[in-house]
C-alpha cells in the first residue's frame, strides 16, 4: 500500500473515514474503510458494490477519485 493511514475523519453506514497521505507525493486522500460486519444483506452489498462499480468508471472535478479497492487491510478500524 502505498499510503499511510491517519486519524479518523467521519463515519457512516458501512464504516469509516480516514485521512491518508501517500507516502511518495505527499498527496492527501480519505480512505473509505468498509467494516463487512455492517454490510449485512443483500441490499447492501448491491449499493456497495454499486457504487465502487461508479467511481471506477466516472472522472470529474467535482466527484471524488477512486485510487483502489482493496479487499481488507489488516489492523485498522
Amino acid at each position: 500500500m502505498h499510503f499511510s493511514v491517519g486519524r479518523s475523519l467521519g463515519s457512516g453506514t458501512f464504516g469509516k473515514v480516514r485521512i491518508g497521505t501517500h507516502t511518495i507525493t505527499g498527496e492527501k486522500v480519505a480512505i473509505k474503510i468498509l467494516e463487512k460486519d455492517r454490510i449485512k444483506d443483500k441490499g447492501d452489498v448491491e449499493r456497495v458494490t454499486r457504487e465502487i462499480n461508479i467511481l471506477k468508471k466516472v472522472r470529474h472535478p467535482n466527484v471524488i477519485q477512486l485510487y483502489e479497492v482493496r479487499p481488507f487491510i489488516d489492523g485498522l478500524k
